[in-house]
């Protein structure tokens, strides 16, 4: 293991990580969360952060890969799990660190070893199929006691997790060693033992995918993604763009520059199924109060009726609105 690169593993926990420190602190990549399945629920849904920890590490040159948590309890939910997973990082550029299955519910290891495992491998072949790599990530306990490891070490990568001075030896390429202060935070600490940019580079071209050198997004991206909703208001807005390395103050002033446009609205007649946007200040029809992140995203007009007009985000209702307070997006 000639290699030793500093890593961390990060999700929803490291909400306003300064991705410019964390480089500045020696981190080379991050295995980011995707998604997760509900432990009571069993539905999939995306990590809060996946999409700030992405643009801060495409930002500072961090590379990265994904991983799921898991809950599948078969093999047919192991599989569906891994198309929600890849449903949501195919919208990034190719990772250069495999996509891992993750999976410390007691609920799997109940099955006993033959299913467990069956469920692990069902996810890592079903994203490798949808043309990524994959791995799995364990501590030394769920390999001797609920994996059958003879299936698992030397066939598929482990992100080995074991909070010792001194990891366990099962091969693994990555070892989770504990908790560290980085970027101002508590965060995982891992090491990688090899070169995994350039093994997941081969692996992407042995299956016709190439992996291009992650930009900045510019002032234009910004702005659509600040108008989606997705770099948050306010505050929030400020400490995400600035952690992800853009300047606050540039991509704001194009914000305001947009908004300013679409406001002045055009000649042709708002109906049903137009995309709008609202007029800052507009109020419900009844004259109620909106939420602040409304004034920033598209809607569709769902339904009119004289003035009045329903818009809707999606497939959810948002409200009753005045035609007048509607421009064309």
């Amino acid at each position: 293991m000639a290699l030793n690169i500093q890593g961390v593993d990060i999700s929803y926990c490291q909400h306003g990580l300064n991705y410019e420190k964390l480089k500045k602190d020696g981190i080379k990549f991050a295995i980011i969360r995707s998604s997760a399945t509900g432990i009571g629920t069993h539905k999939q849904y995306v990590d809060s952060l996946l999409h700030r920890h992405v643009n801060g590490c495409v930002s500072q040159g961090i590379d990265y890969g994904f991983y799921h948590y898991s809950c599948a309890r078969s093999i047919e939910e192991a599989k569906a799990e891994a198309r929600f997973c890849v449903e949501q990082i195919k919208k990034y550029p190719l990772p250069t660190y495999p996509v891992f299955f993750d999976a410390e519910e007691g609920q799997i290891a109940d099955m006993g070893k033959k299913v467990a495992t069956d469920i692990a491998l069902a996810f890592i072949d079903e994203v490798e199929r949808l043309g990524y790599p994959s791995g799995i990530y364990a501590n030394p306990a769920w390999i001797e006691s609920f994996l059958d490891k003879e299936r698992i070490l030397g066939k598929k990568d482990l992100w080995l997790a074991h909070w010792v001075k001194s990891p366990s030896q099962y091969g693994q390429k990555i070892w989770q060693s504990g908790t560290r202060y980085s970027a101002g935070m508590k965060i995982d600490s891992d090491w990688c033992y090899v070169d995994y940019p350039a093994e997941t580079a081969a692996w992407y071209k042995a299956h016709g995918k190439t992996v291009a050198t992650p930009v900045k997004k510019t002032i234009d991206e910004l702005v659509q993604e600040v108008l989606a909703g997705n770099w948050g208001n306010g505050q929030q807005r400020f400490d995400d763009l600035t952690a992800a390395g853009y300047d606050y103050y540039t991509v704001q002033d194009a914000v305001n520059k947009k908004v300013a446009e679409l406001e002045k609205g055009s000649n042709e007649p708002i109906k049903v199924g137009s995309k709008v946007m609202l007029k800052k200040g507009a109020k419900t029809y009844t004259g109620g109060y909106l939420a602040p992140f409304v004034y920033n995203r598209p809607h569709t007009v769902t339904e009119i009726i004289r003035d009045r007009a329903v818009i809707s985000y999606g497939a959810v209702v948002i409200a009753a609105v005045k035609t007048s307070d509607l421009t064309l997006a």
